[in-house]
Order: structure tokens, then sequence, then C-alpha cells
């Protein structure tokens, strides 16, 4: 069995979501949305003060780092949501657009900061992120220590510059997390034009005899047939960890490396290398 869609966008989360809700804005072409993950809808989610209680639960992939010779050979937790709305839905709820510098070493590419400044706008518009009121008054005190410890106070950490001490914005809306797929899908999910496939793991990429992406196969989460959904084009939305791994198992990536573990490479690229990820580090007081 197969199906057939303008745009497969592999990934319900963050970025996943808000493509999704752009793409099917043309009401001419045909929207395939796929998820691993089920519904967002249990009480940890929707609540912002528990969203611990969702890493290591089912709606995380359980994801180990390898030691780390950063961290003196340790193995570190790396939660990632497999639910609709992906990682947002298990986050701590923080948005940040993130470095200007970041961006402007990508510039070559055209991802410099302002080009993208006017897209996080955009979205924003959609996502609607905020700084919380009603905070606690230590919190206050925190900053106003932070300023008498010379870290200056920085009043808009979305400006590019994340130097400083201040007030993150929070995807939390009304109470509630406002996860992308709550902000960018939910409200559009019934467009006859956009189709959310939940509870379905992509294995690989289908490339055809020219060397084109043509869709992917796909089957159940837990186990199931398999089926192709064929595409005019793919956009792999899966996160930092499992985008890099569909395209090496769909031998897209390093020869050297496909070979030894048994993938015949189509394209050699060096795919899968450099990644660089923060510590969490929580310092807990009780007061």
């Amino acid at each position: 069995m197969s199906a057939s869609y303008d745009y497969v966008v592999v990934g319900a989360g963050s970025s996943g979501c808000a493509l999704a809700r752009r793409l099917s804005d043309n009401p001419d072409v045909s929207v395939a949305l796929i998820e691993a993950g089920g519904a967002d809808d249990r009480h940890e989610i929707t609540s912002p003060i528990e969203y611990f209680k969702l890493w290591g639960s089912d709606v995380d992939w359980g994801y180990q780092s390898a030691p780390q010779p950063g961290t003196a050979g340790r193995v570190h937790q790396m939660p990632r949501g497999r639910v609709l709305g992906g990682t947002s839905s298990i986050n701590g709820m923080v948005y940040l657009r993130g470095a200007a510098d970041d961006f402007d070493a990508w510039a070559v590419a055209g991802w410099g900061w302002e080009a993208v400044r006017s897209a996080y706008e955009e979205m924003e518009t959609v996502l609607r992120p905020s700084v919380l009121s009603n905070n606690n008054p230590l919190s206050e005190v925190f900053l106003v220590a932070a300023e008498q410890a010379g870290l200056a106070y920085n009043a808009f950490f979305d400006s590019g510059n994340l130097d400083g001490s201040g007030w993150n914005r929070s995807s939390i809306l009304n109470g509630r997390r406002n996860n992308s797929f709550q902000a960018f899908v939910a409200p559009v999910a019934n467009r006859p034009n956009l189709t959310v496939i939940s509870e379905t793991v992509v294995e690989r990429l289908l490339i055809d005899p020219r060397g084109v992406v043509s869709g992917v196969v796909a089957s159940p989460f837990g186990g199931g047939t398999s089926r192709r959904i064929e595409s005019r084009e793919v956009v792999l939305c899966a996160g930092a960890f499992d985008s890099p791994r569909l395209l090496l198992q769909s031998g897209i990536g390093p020869a050297h490396h496909l070979r030894d573990v048994g993938i015949e490479p189509i394209v050699d690229l060096p795919v899968g290398e450099n990644l660089i990820d923060h510590l969490l580090i929580g310092v807990v007081y009780t007061s």
C-alpha cells in the first residue's frame, strides 16, 4: 500500500509543525506530516510545572550520549520527544531565537541573522511567546544580585545577544504549554490538504535511479507492515539526532562509515558530524 503527496514532512516537532502549517497555507498542494509518537493530550504535557516527569517516559526517545571526554567520560541523558509536538512537548518551554553570531557564521548559505529574524517574527505571530507575569519575588532579587555581580541586565534575549541576566520568553499560553503542534497544526488540522500521520516511524528515504529522493518508507511504531509514501519533496524535520540517522540509513553519509555498518553508500557526505550540545545544570536550593 502506498500514498502520494506533494510534500512529506518527517517529524512533527518544533520545525516540522511550523513547516507543515506554512506549506499547507497553499491549498493547491498536499502535505503529509509524519510523527513517530501519538497525541499530546496528557496532563504532564499541558501542565507547565510537570515537564520533568516526561523525561525518561514513553514520550521520550530515551537517548543517551556516548561517553564524553569533556565531562570525564560521563554518559548523558538526551531527552527527545516522541509525541506530537516533538521535543517542544517535553522541554522546559524556554523560547529563544539564538545567537546572532551563530547565524552569521552560516550566512554563506543564506542563514545570516538579518535573513532569519523576519522569519522568526512571522512565526511568533502564531506561537505568541511571552515573558510570564507574576514572577517569584526571589527571581526578581536574583536578577538584582546578578547585576551587582557584573552580569548586565538584558531586556530582550531574542535580539540576538544572549549575554547578561534577564527574563526569557516562554512558550506558555494561558497557563498551558503551547507546543509547536498546538500552535501551528491543531488550528488548521481540518484542512483537506494536510494529513497528520502519527504513531508512524520513517525507516528510510526512497531514492530513485536518478539519485533523487522520491518519498519515504514508513511503518507503525512498535512494528507492522512497511509502506511507501511518495512525494515531490521530502523535508527532514526529525531533529538533530534523527534527521542525520535517516540520511545515514538511506545511504547518505560518510562512505567509509556506512560500509563499516553494512550500508551501501549512495552519496558520500559528512552527515552526522560536529554535533554541539550544551549541558543542562540545575542549581537548586530550599527556600
